[in-house]
């Protein structure tokens, strides 16, 4: 006798019953029948299909019950359901690999249901019973995409178990194949932000290698320079130029703090216009004060200050003009600091070791000595 009115039904895995949401059981019960068969045995031994929920539509509850008993076979879960309708809920609710559905049921016909049913599960698979009257509707089915395949009432039993274990083959690669290239995506992503910041890296790296050569060569010009004798007016033209070379700067400036018997001011180049004083006076004072490096940035130009110092003593203060972003102003600061401890060396032995010109005065009188001793 067929049940009226809504019927919710649904199966658990071994408790052997099938029940509505009203509580009215189909007549009979649900236990899996032994295998006593090869076509009995389940078809998921051995198997790499794992194991499924099916939903099952049909306005037929005699239909649903040996539907049930067949499938259970294979070690499936199996959901029930009376109505499309009543399908449209139960996948609202659980994750299915495959349906199987009437065609002609009342309210919703088949191929309406498993249209519908592509919004909620567009991945599961849809197989269509139906009648010999109804091929040509199936058929369309299958060519706009609806469904996957259909099978005729009455079905083959074996047939039909060999129908979705294959689909669930086909389901399970896909699902593999989904996920392998869901990991594929990820692992590309990875590798592109590795490389990008790779890339940044390798950029960031080339730029400290760039300034860390300019100053190694700065510094070493300065070394080669002290190895010989020279007043405090070419030490310091020599400083500058190193400076201004090095560091491709606009132009150069040493405020000397001790101006008794120097310069208070030397320009690199030579016939350049001196700094603006209003302009450099409190960049020079925050070099001074701080001991470290300078820098004032505006638009596209700089200017960097550093002291040098020597012996805790500020011998005179440095400072240069250049072009470029920030960044560039910053590293070129860093450069013109390292660059001011090797000329504070240079600038304290030239203004306390020696008297150049007294020391080449000296050994002309000598040379001239010897001269009128040989004549």
């Amino acid at each position: 006798m067929r049940s009226t009115g809504e019927h919710h039904v649904f199966s658990r895995k071994g408790d052997g019953k099938c029940q509505f949401g009203n509580n009215n059981p189909i007549a009979g019960e649900c236990d899996r029948p032994p295998a006593t068969t090869p076509m009995d045995a389940p078809m998921l031994e051995h198997d790499p299909i794992q194991r499924r929920t099916i939903l099952c539509v049909d306005d037929d509850e005699d239909i649903l019950r040996q539907l049930q008993q067949l499938l259970r076979r294979d070690g499936h879960d199996i959901l029930l359901a009376t109505s499309g309708q009543q399908g449209l809920e139960l996948l609202a609710k659980h994750h299915v690999a495959l349906i199987i559905s009437n065609q002609t049921m009342p309210g919703m016909v088949g191929t309406r249901f498993l249209e519908e049913s592509r919004q909620v599960e567009p991945d599961a698979i849809r197989i269509m019973l139906t009648g010999h009257t109804d091929v040509e509707t199936a058929i369309q089915a299958i060519n706009e995409g609806g469904i996957h395949r259909y099978l005729t009432k009455p079905w083959d039993d074996h047939q039909l178990r060999m129908t979705v274990s294959e689909h669930l083959r086909t389901y399970t690669a896909q699902l593999e194949t989904d996920a392998a290239l869901a990991q594929l995506k990820e692992k590309n992503e990875q590798l592109e932000r590795f490389n990008e910041d790779l890339e940044m890296l390798v950029v960031e790296r080339s730029e400290e290698l760039f300034y860390r050569v300019r100053e190694l060569e700065g510094r070493d010009r300065l070394a080669r320079f002290m190895m010989t004798i020279h007043s405090l007016e070419e030490t310091l033209d020599h400083v500058l130029s190193v400076v201004g070379e090095a560091l491709e700067a606009d132009q150069v400036e040493i405020h000397l703090t001790d101006t008794g018997t120097s310069p208070g001011r030397v320009t690199w180049p030579a016939h350049a216009v001196p700094f603006d004083q209003e302009a450099t006076t409190e960049l020079l004072s925050r070099a001074r004060a701080d001991g470290k490096t300078a820098v004032s940035h505006i638009d596209n130009t700089f200017l960097c200050a550093a002291s040098i110092v020597r012996d805790d003593e500020t011998l005179a203060v440095i400072i240069l003009s250049g072009r470029g972003n920030v960044d560039h102003a910053h590293e070129d600061g860093k450069i013109l600091s390292g660059l001011a401890l090797a000329a504070a060396v240079a600038i304290h032995e030239a203004r306390e070791g020696y008297d150049v010109g007294g020391w080449r005065d000296a050994l002309d009188e000598a040379l001239s000595r010897v001269d009128d001793l040989v004549d």
